[in-house]
């Protein structure tokens, strides 16, 4: 079912087309949904799902919700042209509304987690991906013991932090931010290599360090992408 944030379309009177565009240097995807928004016990229910949905519409443009045109997945994007035909004596809206997507891809609206410990080095999780594209993980490792070296691979891409760290730290490696962190703090300057993607149809990830005890967690999120 198609959705904008949290308002919910009609199924039965909703029709969304999609086309790829080059816009501001990046491929993305224009989304065109018309809908037919009837079927209201009275006047003041209708009124006050074209506020919702105005307010979701809203939301959408300042980057707080995304939207949906098939079941599972998501957008991330803003509204680029938007128009409304009501009838408010019948409590019938014809709505035509045109979005643009930050990105050409579509992911999947459940987060996958999977988070273990780490008594060894390497440690390789098997990752349950889907989709048809790669998928832009968030790694989180919370040392126990002091390591040196941190590297996380995945195929043919590898990410290695310079550096020791202590026990108490936290190593984030965003690669759909494109951002590592340490206790918060941008760190990467301090790093080689590549950001991980993650082969769809399932995926190994490794991590490795030196270290005279292995004593680590690690948390590994994800969104399966589709294109």
């Amino acid at each position: 079912m198609a959705r904008i944030g949290t308002f919910e379309l009609p199924q039965d009177s909703t029709l969304a087309d999609l086309r790829t565009e080059f816009v501001l240097g990046r491929v993305r995807r224009v989304v065109r949904i018309t809908t037919v928004l009837s079927r209201f016990s009275g006047r003041a229910a209708f009124v006050a799902a074209l506020e919702n949905l105005e307010r979701e519409i809203e939301r959408l443009d300042r980057g707080e919700t995304d939207f949906s045109i098939r079941a599972g997945r998501l957008f991330n994007g803003r509204r680029r042209r938007h128009e409304v035909a009501r009838d408010d004596a019948r409590c019938l809206a014809a709505l035509t509304l045109e979005l643009l997507t930050n990105d050409r891809f579509e992911r999947s609206e459940t987060v996958r987690t999977v988070a273990d410990s780490i008594s060894s080095s390497p440690k390789i999780l098997n990752l349950a991906t889907e989709g048809n594209w790669t998928a832009l993980p968030r790694v989180e490792l919370t040392f126990g013991q002091p390591v040196s070296e941190p590297t996380l691979s995945s195929g043919d891409f590898s990410l290695e932090i310079l550096g020791d760290f202590a026990p108490g730290e936290v190593l984030v490696a965003d690669s759909e931010a494109r951002v590592v962190t340490r206790n918060g703090t941008n760190i990467l300057a301090q790093t080689s290599g590549d950001f991980i993607e993650l082969a769809p149809g399932g995926a190994t990830l490794a991590y490795s360090a030196t270290a005279a005890l292995h004593d680590a967690a690690i948390e590994v999120t994800w969104r399966d992408r589709w294109v």
